[in-house]
């Protein structure tokens, strides 16, 4: 009886060692899980502090907030792609690209004769998003009642640009002065008027490429925004031992490549070439971003560019350089021969502002009109037909 009550007591003993086991393994799983969850954590909070800095130390606004930390991430993330030749950058145009722009272009600048000729029926059969007159409409009448506030007006510009194009209105005052008395309002008012009529003309598909979230007119003209400038001319007065005069060469606008931004100074808000010329850098960054893991650039646009030019024209790195090497022909500015970027830019604002199409219709391309189709590529990558659309239309409608 003894031996047979014993029995189940070594039973409910075994049973015991074995729930005990059962639960050590459990315990185990759990302190694994906690583990791999505590480290993903801690190394999701260590990449979203360094993304925050690394915002911070490119001038981006709010550098910690989450839109601001998720953009820049998926900014980076594009960037290592690329640079892993995941991603390839679009190549510059071949002859058959060339030829359909050229077509596209004729046919839109004979269209442009027409004494019916309308821009918002061209644009839909081109299958762009352009803003509609009645919203324009309204915008006019707002401006023109909230003409003697400042603040007031750029509530207004905002809420345009947000609902329209998906992308912030920011206006940076004075620093010397936050009532903004070194402007008149009804200056302004009258500026605004003429740099939104003319985003308006630009299709929605532009204006909300994803590295564009804010336009930010300047009342400083860009002075104390423009750190890479001031280091260019130092750097130039050391090199070229001459004393840089730094006003003449204040920009009128600023494409922020980290900072999704393009800032323009309130003389230059009406340039329509200011404004083209900026957004040609934006789409820049949009189709091949700057590598920053290595020496080398990953813009397919810079690499184009400088393909183009002859033996004896390599870019002088310096907007300070006044060279002699300047060419017509190859350059559609002193200015382009900076860097491959703003050969770029130039190019691209040339084609849409000043493109001769008689010229290239009989067949009198030269270097810098090739560089013209290179960039109106560029702009066709965004969307089809975009460029032609652009050189035929918004030249026809900006003003300043």
């Amino acid at each position: 009886m003894t031996r047979a009550h014993e029995c189940p007591a070594e039973e409910d003993e075994k049973r015991v060692d074995d729930k005990s086991v059962h639960e050590s393994k459990i315990g185990r799983r759990t302190l694994s899980a906690v583990w791999i969850c505590s480290s993903a954590m801690h190394i999701g909070l260590g990449g979203y502090v360094g993304i925050a800095i690394a915002n911070k130390q490119n001038g981006i606004e709010n550098p910690s907030h989450p839109e601001k930390v998720y953009s820049s991430f998926i900014r980076f993330g594009r960037e290592a792609l690329q640079h892993a030749h995941i991603i390839k950058c679009p190549e510059a145009p071949g002859p058959s690209d060339i030829d359909n722009i050229l077509k596209v272009s004729q046919e839109l600048y004979d269209l442009r004769a027409e004494p019916d000729f309308d821009r918002f029926e061209i644009a839909k059969s081109l299958e762009l998003d352009l803003v509609q007159q009645e919203d324009l409409d309204i915008l006019q009448k707002e401006i023109d009642q909230h003409h003697h506030d400042i603040d007031r007006l750029n509530v207004i510009a905002n809420d345009f640009t947000v609902s329209q194009f998906g992308i912030a209105f920011q206006f940076i005052p004075h620093m010397n002065d936050s009532n903004h008395k070194a402007l008149k309002a009804s200056d302004y008012s009258k500026k605004l008027k003429i740099f939104l009529n003319n985003l308006a003309v630009i299709p929605k598909e532009l204006a909300t490429i994803d590295v564009l979230d804010t336009i930010a007119i300047d009342a400083n003209n860009l002075k104390y925004h423009d750190k890479e400038e001031e280091r260019d001319a130092l750097e130039s007065e050391e090199i070229l031992g001459v004393k840089v005069d730094r006003e003449a060469f204040t920009p009128g606008g600023k494409f922020y490549w980290y900072g999704n931004k393009i800032t323009l100074s309130v003389p230059n808000m009406t340039n329509p070439n200011t404004l083209i010329h900026e957004l040609i850098h934006a789409v820049d960054a949009r189709l091949c971003t700057e590598n920053r893991f290595g020496d080398h650039t990953t813009f397919n646009s810079e690499r184009a560019m400088k393909n183009l030019n002859p033996e004896g024209y390599g870019y002088i790195g310096s907007m300070w350089d006044d060279s002699d090497k300047y060419n017509n022909e190859l350059f559609v500015r002193r200015y382009s021969q900076r860097n491959g970027k703003e050969d770029m830019a130039d190019s691209g604002t040339s084609w849409v502002m000043q493109i001769d199409i008689d010229k290239l219709k009989e067949g009198r391309v030269e270097i810098v009109d090739v560089k013209q189709l290179v960039a109106a590529n560029w702009l066709n990558n965004i969307a089809p037909n975009l460029a032609e659309y652009m050189s035929q239309i918004s030249r026809h409608f900006m003003q300043k």
